[in-house]
């Protein structure tokens, strides 16, 4: 028996260059609003000296999709140093009323000198080094007014260094932008490419950079989930010449679409007793599946805002019928809402065989598992000797939830591939995955009659409730549910069973239900 739990809460052509940098932050515990939103949008080509292709083709790209998601953008192209200087007190004026949101885009020709990033205007006349702190826009300049006027959050995206016009000139010039500056609080900045190489200005009306950024911004994203999806296709796109790189310590998630005070849970509930085959049939999984439903049913109004409950059970589990639920949710969800798929049933490694396993807790259907080997959710009209057609392929899901818009946690209650379960977390949206066995002990896990559950289930379900709230927060979270289900499981089956978990790196501990006790 299994449990699959998914918890939802971001051509080539010329060669440039392009960098930035970030540490030093402030605290300030004001309330960020969210929706007030402003951004500077600065395209420079009209170069003497290396003129360029698309930077005022990027900059009105980026501000007509900020201004869908709500910020005020001041557009400007072409400056010189004068207007440069400007515009940027100009900006940093407008978000000097409350704490909101600033986002600042830049498309040009950018330089390091001294560890430190400079734009470069139109008319810019360097002959010597020295000549970069008189004629160039420091990025601190804007950087230092973000910090003055203790911003909420603040978004830095430099496309930018795409080739070095003074580099013949001045040899010794440092390629590509830097990472090395002192950022303020909440700040991000995102670089077109790795600090110390170069950007490409594009071939088409785009950079390569401005495309995939634009192109991977949707309604309900976070902003992280953006520079992954960017990253991936900049490096696909100029293979991979360039690279983009992030930097900074930002304290809060951005949604392009503001998110609600609370989510919405969007629950998919399957659980599979009766199989074609009832020698294969298991005793709990639909009820195991339906107390799950109860249990976070308890949670509306709590932790949840709404919850949106589909159950398919028994002869309603069908493969079509899985999948279809798995796209309407997918379809539904919204920023920062939630998305669980529980399921409890059999899973099958595909050409694997199979074994009746009898124990003190009852008879039990064994896939026999091999790394080597595909996953399959075997669904009610599944056939054990043809997986591969019949069954749901892991993977499939995967693909299936690779692009949502929030978190994801996965409930394996059952026999499992230890290679499946580390690969669902890491997919690009970070699915942490509770695998109700290790590798190294049993491959199954165990139903007890004693609780009317499977036993991981019977732990899942007392640690949602408020068990594993140890430390006596009044929510649970993923580390503190993961602890709970590991001793508990342990304890309750005599050390036979022992849970496992996986948790994708720089994946953020979060809350999943608010302690009803």
């Amino acid at each position: 028996m299994i449990i699959f739990f998914f918890l939802c809460l971001y051509n080539a052509g010329v060669a440039q260059q392009k960098g930035i940098q970030l540490p030093g932050q402030e605290s300030d515990t004001t309330a960020i609003d969210f929706n007030r939103r402003f951004a500077l949008v600065i395209g420079n080509a009209k170069y003497e000296k290396d003129s360029l292709r698309n930077p005022v083709n990027d900059a009105n790209k980026v501000a007509a999709l900020l201004e869908k998601y709500g910020f005020k953008v001041m557009l400007r192209h072409n400056l010189g140093r004068r207007e440069m200087n400007s515009v940027i007190n100009e900006f940093g004026d407008s978000i000097t009323a409350r704490k909101g949101v600033s986002f600042f885009f830049y498309s040009g020709h950018g330089i390091q000198y001294n560890a430190q990033n400079f734009l470069l205007p139109l008319k810019t006349s360097i002959e010597k080094e020295t000549d970069i702190e008189d004629e160039a826009v420091k990025l601190a300049k804007l950087l230092d007014r973000m910090r003055q006027t203790r911003n909420g959050l603040n978004v830095v995206i430099l496309d930018a260094c795409r080739n070095n016009p003074f580099y013949e000139d001045l040899p010794s010039l440092p390629k590509g932008l830097t990472d090395k500056e002192t950022l303020p609080g909440n700040t991000s900045v995102f670089f077109a490419t790795t600090p110390g190489n170069i950007a490409l200005d594009g071939k088409g009306n785009n950079s390569p950079f401005t495309e995939a950024l634009t192109e991977a911004v949707t309604d309900s994203i976070e902003f992280y989930q953006v520079v992954r999806k960017v990253v991936k296709q900049v490096k696909a796109k100029t293979n991979p010449v360039q690279q983009p790189a992030i930097t900074g310590s930002p304290e809060d998630e951005f949604y392009f679409t503001p998110k609600r005070s609370k989510p919405t849970l969007h629950l998919l509930s399957i659980g599979i007793s009766n199989y074609n085959e009832s020698m294969y049939d298991l005793r709990y999984a639909r009820k195991d599946a339906m107390d799950i439903t109860m249990a976070f049913r308890r949670q509306e109004g709590l932790l949840y805002e709404n919850i949106n409950i589909t159950a398919l059970t028994d002869a309603a589990a069908t493969k079509v019928n899985i999948l279809e639920a798995i796209s309407q949710m997918k379809q539904q969800v919204k920023a920062g809402d939630v998305i669980m798929l529980y399921l409890s049933g059999h899973i099958v490694s595909g050409g694997s065989t199979l074994a009746i396993h009898k124990n003190e807790y009852g008879g039990k259907t064994i896939p026999l598992n091999d790394s080597t080997l595909q996953s399959f959710l075997l669904p009610a009209d599944g056939d054990f000797r043809n997986v591969e057609k019949t069954g749901v392929n892991i993977d499939n899901i995967r693909s299936l939830l690779a692009d949502m818009p929030c978190k994801s946690v996965l409930f394996i209650d059952g026999s499992y591939n230890a290679a499946t379960a580390q690969n669902l977390s890491s997919t690009e949206n970070g699915v942490a995955v509770f695998a109700g066995t290790s590798p190294d002990k049993l491959t199954f896990t165990l139903e007890s009659d004693a609780f009317n559950n499977g036993v991981f289930t019977y732990a899942l379900i007392k640690g949602i409730s408020g068990g594993a709230d140890t430390d006596k927060t009044g929510f649970v979270d993923l580390r503190s549910l993961q602890e709970y289900i590991r001793k508990e499981v342990t304890k309750l089956t005599n050390n036979m069973q022992v849970p496992t978990a996986y948790f994708p790196s720089g994946l953020s501990n979060f809350p999943i239900s608010k302690s009803l006790q």
